[in-house]
Formats: C-alpha cells, sequence, structure tokens
C-alpha cells in the first residue's frame, strides 16, 4: 500500500543520503567526515537503494495495464527532473 511505499522511499533517501555522506569525506578529506568511513557503508547503501528502486519499478511495472502505459508512466516521472537538471 502507500504508506509500505512511503516507508520505502524513505529507506532509498536514506541510503541515498549515506552515499553523499561518504563520498563527501571521499571528495574533500574534511576530518570531521572521517567517522563516515568507519561506521557507513557507501557500497551497501548502493546495493540497498537499487534492489528497493527495482522492486518499487517492479510494481509501478505490475499495476500497468500494458507496456505504454507503463512507460508513459516512467516517462512523466523521470522527464520533468531531467529536463530542469539539463535546463539549468
Amino acid at each position: 500500500g502507500t504508506r509500505a511505499q512511503n516507508n520505502l522511499e524513505l529507506l532509498r533517501l536514506l541510503f541515498a543520503g549515506i552515499v553523499c555522506v561518504v563520498h563527501a569525506y571521499d571528495l574533500s578529506g574534511l576530518p570531521d567526515l572521517a567517522w563516515t568511513r568507519q561506521y557507513l557503508s557507501s557500497m551497501l547503501a548502493i546495493k540497498g537503494f537499487f534492489v528497493i528502486s527495482g522492486y518499487l519499478i517492479f510494481v509501478s511495472f505490475a499495476r500497468s495495464r500494458d507496456w505504454r502505459d507503463y512507460l508513459d508512466r516512467r516517462f512523466r516521472r523521470i522527464y520533468p527532473a531531467y529536463a530542469a537538471i539539463v535546463l539549468a
């Protein structure tokens, strides 16, 4: 249901945040962020993010009437953000 999907979106956001924090340390070398390497795993976060994303994409496909409906939904979900980034 919607509640479970919202929890999965929250978990995906958490995984993405972990990757950002660990990469911030890797790229900056700031000593204040050194703890991230000890307590957080960007590899685990990346894998978790993609597992959950794959599941959500599969659920989206399963709820679609056909391939066209599925592709239309994916396009409408992805394209606006993509266009905004390209234009920015």
